[in-house]
């Protein structure tokens, strides 16, 4: 039986100090609520279940702009039918790859067989594409991988086994990086799989880049950065 969107949760990345973006990115206003917000209801429009958030540079920011994100640390906060919980990446200098290590006990303690990576400046895709990505998982895999045309991209979904040796991996190595421990697998490890949402390249790093996807009603029409 083909796995489904429901069986994965959702690990999204909200640690970093956005210096490009001169503000946290996931408090920027889209369409009236912060795009952290945006984020999750794009995951549970696409029948996510359960996501966590990890935050870091900024986290007091979140809290006070979203008052609930501080009692999700404890217990999970449920939004509009997503079970939604928090962590603290409490040294988010490391980066992204820190911030990632801190969700996975999470997801070990849950009982997941993996889990959907994705940073707070990738825009959550269509429901297509996370279909496509539990559709492409299997017990023999330790990544699946949205491909639009040529250019891979985000979320991408992550083993149990594989999320399992990420965190042994000491922070301050130089392998601490998601995309090399990825490039370490050998190919059958590694599925790709088409989809058509350009989104799932797009990284919105910039307050004019943010403005140009808000400005569209169909970010889909924007191009993916190169």
């Amino acid at each position: 039986m083909a796995n489904k969107i429901e069986d994965f949760p959702l690990i999204l990345l909200a640690g970093g100090q956005s210096s490009r973006m001169g503000t946290p990115k996931g408090l920027v206003d889209y369409q009236g609520q912060p795009w952290l917000l945006e984020q999750l209801s794009r995951f549970e429009a696409a029948s996510g279940k359960e996501a966590v958030i990890v935050l870091g540079f900024h986290q007091e920011q979140y809290f006070e702009r979203i008052p609930w994100l501080r009692g999700a640390r404890d217990e999970a906060s449920v939004q509009s039918g997503l079970a939604v919980s928090v962590v603290v990446n409490k040294t988010p200098e490391f980066g992204q790859f820190s911030s990632l290590q801190r969700a996975i006990p999470f997801i070990l303690e849950k009982g997941w067989s993996g889990a959907f990576v994705l940073p707070v400046d990738v825009p959550g895709p269509q429901r297509e594409v996370y279909s496509r990505l539990g559709a492409g998982f299997n017990n023999e895999l330790d990544v699946v991988i949205p491909q639009y045309r040529s250019k891979g991209g985000h979320p991408v979904l992550l083993s149990r086994r594989f999320l399992g040796r990420l965190i042994s991996l000491p922070v301050a190595d130089n392998e601490a990086r998601l995309d090399k421990q990825i490039r370490a697998l050998s190919p059958e490890q590694v599925a790709k799989v088409r989809v058509r949402d350009p989104q799932v390249c797009l990284n919105i790093n910039t307050l004019e880049e943010f403005r140009a996807f808000a400005d569209r009603r169909d970010g889909n029409q924007l191009k993916p950065n190169r």
